[in-house]
């Protein structure tokens, strides 16, 4: 590959591929009623606030039992395939990585890099590439992307 668009053009399918299987295991989640309790009261007496809680958290759960089973077995589903979705994300991260370090050009680090990061990281090395982007925190996101791929390495 001679271009950064070239990369982008070749990889393009497997990414979009990517977002499809992530957002269809999202669906497994997102599709299911969440339930949400809210209570809230004019009582003025603790005892009687506790009270009026408990009764309208009884009615709640009884109201809705279906919808908090529907949702916990949604949630042990999600959770159930969670390898799986790390796997598909750890994909994506290796795309944006091997395009940041065949393709970058960057020799500088920024002069508002946070120190810890600046001691570190020295100009005109393969890690610098990775100095580039829009800032998380004030780190750009090319570092983030770069850590994040080592660390499911090592």
């Amino acid at each position: 590959m001679d271009s950064p668009e070239e990369y982008l053009r070749a990889t393009k399918s497997a990414v979009l591929k990517l977002f499809d299987g992530i957002n269809l295991y999202n669906e497994i989640f997102l599709k299911k009623p969440i339930p949400i309790f809210n209570f809230s009261s004019n009582l003025t007496d603790s005892a009687a606030i506790l009270e009026a809680r408990k009764q309208a958290y009884d009615n709640w759960l009884l109201e809705n039992e279906a919808a908090i089973k529907l949702s916990l077995q949604a949630q042990k589903g999600y959770f159930a395939e969670s390898f799986a979705i790390a796997t598909l994300c750890g994909s994506l991260l290796q795309i944006a990585s091997m395009g940041i370090q065949l393709f970058s050009t960057n020799e500088e680090i920024a002069e508002d890099l946070p120190e810890t990061l600046r001691s570190v990281i020295k100009p005109k090395t393969k890690v610098a590439r990775f100095c580039i982007g829009r800032r998380v925190r004030n780190v750009p996101i090319g570092l983030i992307i770069m850590l994040v791929v080592i660390s499911l390495i090592i």
